[in-house]
């Protein structure tokens, strides 16, 4: 998935081909809900109204980023 674009993506997984399977469109929107979330950390990170809960703001990115990881793993283990 990779190396296409969305669109080409999206056009695979509407049609018959068996190269693509629910895991990968699953993993897909799972990790760009976690990029979205990533975000708001990002935000709250550069907050001064945070700077309490930064290390632990920190910690919850890495253990997040390490989900997503996994996921994208996944996707490419279904294509």
């Amino acid at each position: 998935m990779f190396e296409k674009n969305i669109n080409d993506f999206l056009e695979d997984l509407a049609s018959f081909k068996s190269m693509h399977g629910g895991r990968s469109a699953s993993t897909l929107v799972g990790s760009i809900g976690i990029a979205l979330g990533m975000i708001t950390g990002d935000l709250t990170l550069n907050n001064k109204k945070y700077v309490e809960e930064k290390e632990v703001v920190k910690e919850a990115m890495k253990n997040v980023r390490s989900i997503m990881d996994e996921m994208n793993d996944l996707e490419i283990a279904d294509i």
